[in-house]
């Protein structure tokens, strides 16, 4: 005859009685812990939600959520700086949230929602966020308005603009030279520094010559540098393949970068003139097989012909 079953429940709780195994208790203080880890993960989680609204209501001409009411970051006179006045930052043209110290996003600056609606103190703004995020000046004036999309290069333009309102994880734009890839991805870096949205351009033979600045400056400079670029909110890398390969670019700056930023889902552009495969066997297999990943990379090809040729 078939012995009735014990419920699990039951069966552990005569175990821990008759000692056959142990039994754990826990401390309040230990509780307090647990608890506080968990309102930390919380808040870590809740940060970013919030802050995609704020970018989201800024975009969309809407007013800002109710939790982004901020106070004046600086509470002196008004500052000079060439710019039209604002009552709401006077001057300052950043706000600080108005958040308790245990509350995501404590202490954080935001560009003030006033100066980003008014379109003569936003072209000021983004002209001068665009040559800090790495742009050359004649690269200012490349955005998606002045983009003339041929039938061909559509599909690039779209995704790049589709990615410029939202980056998110990994874009490839590849293409012949000469095809507009550089102007959409200087387009990207404009769209987002109108926005006040953090982010870096780089030309990749520019971060090489920068990377090995770093070096000659001693210490664990290259280190900070590339650590600098592992952590950038949006990485817009242009030109892969001018990159003159070297142990030093390969090694010790673009894979440790890119594999950074792969693995913790931050937003890439990367522009190439050859496709993802080319990239593998020209260039590095690591960074090829990054962008062969479609769960981190959407890869498009503008299929435009080099300028001036038909």
């Amino acid at each position: 005859m078939t012995e009735p079953m014990i419920p699990l429940a039951d069966a552990l709780a005569s175990a821990a009685s008759a000692g056959e195994i142990p039994v754990t208790t826990t401390t309040p203080r230990e509780v307090a812990a647990e608890n506080r880890r968990a309102a930390q993960l919380a808040a870590r989680a809740e940060g970013p939600r919030r802050a995609a609204e704020y970018w989201r209501a800024i975009a969309n001409g809407e007013p800002v959520p109710d939790v982004f009411n901020s106070r004046i970051e600086f509470d002196g006179d008004r500052r000079e700086d060439g710019l039209p006045a604002c009552a709401t930052c006077r001057g300052a043209r950043k706000l600080r949230r108005d958040v308790g110290p245990l509350e995501p996003g404590f202490g954080t600056l935001l560009p003030c929602p006033a100066c980003l609606r008014d379109p003569a103190t936003a072209s000021g703004l983004a002209a001068r966020s665009g040559l800090a995020a790495g742009l050359e000046q004649e690269q200012l004036g490349q955005t998606f308005a002045s983009f003339r999309p041929c039938p061909l290069s559509r599909a690039a333009f779209e995704a790049s603009r589709s990615w410029a309102s939202d980056p998110q994880g990994w874009l490839h734009l590849w293409g012949e030279p000469g095809s507009g890839k550089s102007h959409l991805g200087a387009a990207v870096v404009n769209d987002l520094s109108a926005r006040g949205r953090p982010c870096r351009y780089w030309y990749a033979p520019d971060l090489i010559a920068a990377a090995r600045r770093a070096v000659g400056a001693g210490g664990n400079a290259l280190d900070a540098f590339v650590g600098l670029q592992m952590d950038l909110p949006v990485l817009v890398l242009d030109d892969l393949g001018a990159v003159k390969l070297s142990d030093f670019a390969l090694g010790d700056v673009l894979e440790p970068l890119l594999d950074r930023r792969y693995r913790a889902r931050r937003a890439t552009l990367l522009l190439s003139i050859g496709p993802p495969s080319a990239v593998k066997d020209a260039i590095s297999e690591s960074i090829g097989r990054r962008l062969e990943d479609p769960s981190r990379c959407k890869v498009v090809q503008n299929k435009a012909p080099q300028w001036g040729t038909t």
